[in-house]
């Protein structure tokens, strides 16, 4: 079962979720006394509230709560101040001193106070079990507005109907699907591990199921398309019980076992940020940084982020065509900047620094602004819009050097006008700096580069990661020449690749996507991709490891008469003829690419047939 939480202690935490299950689902009754507070009227009520006084504008979630609820009974008002506490129950990032707060000043709103000695209050009650990351504070709105939905949405449900869906996880997680999500949001993870852990795991990322799954059980990217959240949960439970039958007594966590990369990632010390900054709002995390292999498309899926965080939701509309020139109007408009890390990349050129100038044949030196000050300036001007710097190949520079004192700037609550906003004096020109909120940073960076754990650790407690992995799928649409898969290709490749080496140094499909714009792609064409991208990248990756560059091509058991794309340079008798029979040192065999079997379908389909 998933109750096993490492680090944390969860029986009351699962304690308190089975009350809530009870007293509230079932019941109506209050999470805190025996009044009926869960109710389908006061559900009903609060949610029309709330939903026709949605606050975009400036002030912080509770701030903006106070005025949209408004005129509510005190059984209204402390239905609001339950659920904010379910929200926050399993949440390991938020102390419980501060889940107490939340609660307590809903409350006082309704004259009503915490009992702090309750069970509901104790320390191991509010420990958590997971930091389901920063977005799930900021846009805890969206959060609380879904379940509102689902409470109203259950206590329309007739008792019979109700008791069934409480009753069978299955069938509660299909009924889940049928609320209005407006998007995608995290609670729906979270309140079927908190009702049914031996069923639901504490991840509360699609993403990280997906990858949870495809990599206990092999199961291929193309295939979670159609797949429904309760399916992928279904999956997730299968490769839970797989291990637990391999390994009798050993409790299991998906992040703990195998994958302790990403949990060094997860679990990094996320601020507290209950009140989102004030001013422009956009669905996405002030810094996120997009990781993965060579090739998935990192740069364009900064890109478009860029364009819908500038334009919200009219962005999606756009095709990757009308999306680039919208991209270069923003960057022309100063709204976007783009800018490449590298080992010589200095503080001086990204925040201030001196330069020197030849006036009057004298040299003097001015203070040059760096572009992350130009364009927090520009954001600070117009704080009604959002403005993004992208930082490509952030990994490449030294963030210490390059950000200095301004790391901590970037933290959302430490932003201009945050709770707790910070600003610093500039080094050379002595005035006060401080970053907006309206301003996003997006990084890039290639995990065949650098793995995420070297990463600076003042940099990733700051930002979030988003995997961007190869998308074989994408390749399907492709026409296929002189009957090759290219899809299955790629995907055969990269199984390979992670079996002989790691999943961090795949293959993007990206390399692939040029073919798609050609009207009659010719065997020429992916050769071309093959000799100029794909080999010298492997040739990178197995720097003179040719043995298992030819095992990721199936080189080593090509059928016959199939050429395979290396092979040796220099028969056995033409090195001894070279060299002498009587030659007794070690013979180095020389690999060269086979240029003729490029120009064969055949060496292609070997690789995955």
């Amino acid at each position: 079962m998933a109750r096993y939480c490492p680090g944390f202690e969860t029986d009351s935490m699962f304690e308190v979720a089975k009350a809530i299950k009870d007293r509230c689902f079932r019941e109506d009754l209050s999470i805190f006394s025996d009044e009926k507070v869960w109710t389908k009227d006061n559900a009903r009520s609060l949610l029309d509230l709330y939903t026709n006084n949605i606050d975009k504008g400036e002030g912080g979630y509770l701030e903006k709560m106070e005025s949209q609820i408004e005129g509510t009974s005190p059984e209204q008002c402390q239905l609001m101040a339950e659920m904010n506490y379910l929200l926050v129950l399993p949440q390991s990032n938020i102390s419980s001193g501060k889940k107490i707060e939340i609660v307590e000043t809903i409350l006082k709103w309704c004259g009503k106070s915490v009992d702090r000695d309750a069970v509901w209050f104790s320390d191991d009650a509010l420990q958590g079990a997971f930091n389901p990351g920063l977005a799930y504070n900021t846009q805890r709105w969206r959060e609380l507005l879904y379940l509102m939905r689902i409470v109203a949405a259950f206590k329309s449900l007739t008792t019979e109907k109700r008791e069934a869906i409480l009753s069978e996880p299955w069938g509660f997680s299909n009924w889940l699907i049928e609320i209005d999500q407006e998007g995608y949001r995290q609670f729906q993870h979270v309140i079927k591990f908190l009702f049914f852990p031996e069923s639901f795991e504490r991840v509360v990322s699609l993403a990280h199921k997906r990858d949870f799954v495809a990599r206990h059980l092999g199961i291929a990217a193309p295939e979670f398309s159609d797949m429904t959240e309760t399916e992928l949960d279904m999956y997730l439970l299968k490769a839970r019980e797989q291990y637990e039958k391999a390994h009798p007594g050993v409790p299991f966590d998906f992040y703990e076992h195998g994958d302790a990369e990403r949990a060094a990632v997860e679990e990094q010390d996320a601020e507290y940020a209950v009140e989102a900054p004030p001013g422009f709002q956009s669905e996405y995390s002030l810094n996120v940084i997009l990781y993965g292999p060579p090739g998935t498309g990192k740069t364009h899926h900064a890109l478009r982020r860029a364009v819908r965080i500038a334009d919200g939701e009219a962005a999606k509309e756009l095709d990757k065509h009308q999306l680039k020139s919208r991209y270069d109007a923003l960057v022309e408009d100063g709204r976007v900047a783009f800018v490449t890390f590298h080992q010589s990349f200095s503080y001086e050129d990204f925040v201030e620094g001196l330069k020197a100038k030849t006036v009057d044949n004298t040299i003097r030196y001015f203070i040059d602004k760096g572009i992350f000050q130009n364009i927090a300036e520009k954001a600070q001007a117009d704080p009604k819009n959002g403005y993004v710097l992208i930082i490509d190949e952030i990994n490449r520079g030294n963030v210490s050097s390059i950000f200095g004192e301004l790391i901590t700037l970037l933290e959302p609550s430490k932003r201009e006008d945050a709770s707790d906003a910070v600003s610093v004096i500039l080094p050379y020109s002595k005035k006060p700096f401080s970053v907006p909120s309206n301003l996003y940073l997006i990084g890039t960076m290639n995990t065949a580069d650098r793995s995420l754990v070297h990463l600076d650790t003042a940099l990733r407690r700051r930002f979030t990661f988003e995997e961007v992995l190869p998308k074989p799928s994408v390749l399907e649409a492709l026409p296929k020449i002189e009957g090759i898969d290219i899809a299955k290709l790629l995907n055969t490749i990269n199984q390979r690749i992670a079996v002989v080496y790691d999943r961090d140094h795949t293959i993007g499909h990206s390399y692939f996507m040029p073919l798609g714009d050609m009207k009659e792609p010719k065997i020429s064409d992916l050769a071309a991709i093959f000799q100029n991208q794909i080999l010298p990248l492997l040739e990178e990756y197995f720097f003179e490891d040719w043995q298992r560059i030819r095992q990721v091509l199936a080189d080593d058991r090509k059928p016959q008469g199939v050429l395979p794309i290396y092979s040796q340079a220099m028969s056995d008798q033409d090195f001894y003829r070279l060299m002498g029979d009587d030659w007794q040192g070690a013979r180095s065999i020389v690999w060269e690419r086979n240029h003729q079997a490029l120009a064969s379908p055949e060496t292609y389909k070997s690789i995955y047939e």
